[in-house]
């Protein structure tokens, strides 16, 4: 059986994805399996897939229609057989000894190993975090409050390595951007004992065209969505981050109330936005990590749905002319 078993959600790729193959048959530990699910790919991703099925033993495919992220990942787990779990974005790249070394900082009480990364664009890379080469153990707890706290741990799925153990009864969230947000979050709250090994071995491909550089209103609202999933693990266990975490919910719950403002029509998102500022306004007008023109939206939510409207549109006309929309 193999040891690590990597799962590669595969969706209009064909560019990168032989670069992001190659780099996972090539690893210098070699009881892996590659589990490639093609979301529904309408370019020549599904023929390359096939291409290394048939090349590779240890690579299986799945075809399925698309259904987004969360949904391929979900598909990968019910065929993956490792007693390790790893991510890897079909457009990105990973060092030939990555697993490896992974592995190698792990014990039999890890259940997950997290790596650094580089941020190649244009085939240069252009960053690397967290690379000084240090190994840290913590425990599960102390993971999460890094999280929070956006230091040292980020929330990506790819840059790290979960003991299959931590995956019972757990899927992805089913949503279209910031997933990893609630759903790596999720993991933590399960894990006992982390290792932190700052080496850079991931490399992430900055595609002005991804998911993550194309933003929609439908993307901010899942954003929100995301941010949302930990406030309650927050309230209970980590109270002294609730301020922060409710300044990344109210930040994007404005501007998805701002977008439907200004386009004079409501939706469900819209209303369930409106209706979460309106009852947390106390707590935001208060939040000192919240800007005042989003303390001054909520204010004006809270006041009136109307009063609210006129302000949004209002503003948003005298900063366009500025040429500085908020």
């Amino acid at each position: 059986m193999a040891i690590v078993s990597i799962i590669v959600p595969v969706y209009n790729v064909s560019k990168y994805l032989d670069d992001c193959i190659n780099s996972l048959v090539n690893q210098t530990l070699k009881d892996i399996e590659i589990v490639l699910v093609d979301d529904g790919s309408t370019d020549s991703s599904k023929e390359i897939c096939d291409k290394w099925e048939r090349k590779d033993l240890r690579i299986k495919v799945i075809h399925k229609t698309n259904g987004g992220l969360s949904s391929a990942r979900n598909e990968g787990l019910k065929l993956a057989t490792s007693q390790w779990i790893a991510f890897c974005d079909s457009d990105d790249y990973i060092k030939d000894s990555m697993y490896e070394e992974m592995l190698s900082v792990a014990d039999d009480q890890t259940d997950i190993v997290i790596c650094g990364h580089s941020i190649v664009s244009n085939s240069l890379i252009i960053e690397t975090v967290h690379s000084d080469g240090y190994v840290k153990k913590i425990s599960g707890n102390e993971a999460l409050y890094l999280i929070l706290e956006d230091k040292e741990i980020n929330s990506f799925a790819w840059d790290k390595l979960y003991r299959r153990d931590l995956f019972e009864g757990f899927i992805w969230e089913n949503l279209t951007y910031h997933e990893d947000v609630a759903s790596t979050f999720k993991l933590f709250q399960k894990a006992q004992n982390v290792v932190l090994y700052n080496k850079s071995l991931y490399f992430y491909r900055r595609n002005p065209k991804s998911i993550c550089h194309t933003l929609s209103i439908n993307k901010v609202y899942n954003s929100y969505k995301a941010f949302l999933c930990r406030d309650e693990i927050i309230r209970r266990h980590f109270p002294s981050l609730l301020m922060k975490n409710i300044s990344l919910i109210t930040s994007r719950a404005i501007i998805v109330c701002n977008a439907y403002a200004r386009k004079l029509d409501d939706n469900e998102e819209y209303v369930e936005c409106f209706k979460w500022v309106k009852r947390n306004t106390k707590s935001i007008l208060k939040n000192t990590y919240i800007k005042r023109t989003d303390k001054i939206y909520a204010l004006a939510i809270y006041i009136n749905y109307y009063l609210f409207k006129i302000i949004s549109v209002g503003y948003y006309k005298i900063t366009t002319i500025k040429g500085d929309v908020s």
